[in-house]
């Protein structure tokens, strides 16, 4: 679900959603798993160092899973 918004003037909030439904497994390929973790990172920061120092300290301890999606469904929401 994102943020949403109002249209100026109204009170009702507009959003949009998503459901995905599919199969997890476990990432058991440890260097794929560590640079899924690193491209994740740079969503919260662009601090190369920050990033490698916690892919060092916590990544043997980092369990990751893929999802394979096999349906994704989608709205738009206005609430009345």
């Amino acid at each position: 679900m994102d943020q949403g918004f109002r249209r100026e003037g109204e009170w009702a909030m507009n959003i949009k959603s998503v459901v995905i439904f599919g199969k997890v497994e476990f990432m058991d390929d440890q260097e794929k798993a560590m640079e899924a973790c690193r491209q994740l990172s740079y969503k919260f920061t662009d601090d190369n160092d920050f990033i490698e120092n916690e892919i060092v300290n916590t990544g043997p301890g980092t369990l990751c899973y893929t999802l394979e999606i096999e349906h994704m469904t989608g709205k738009f929401v206005t609430e009345d």
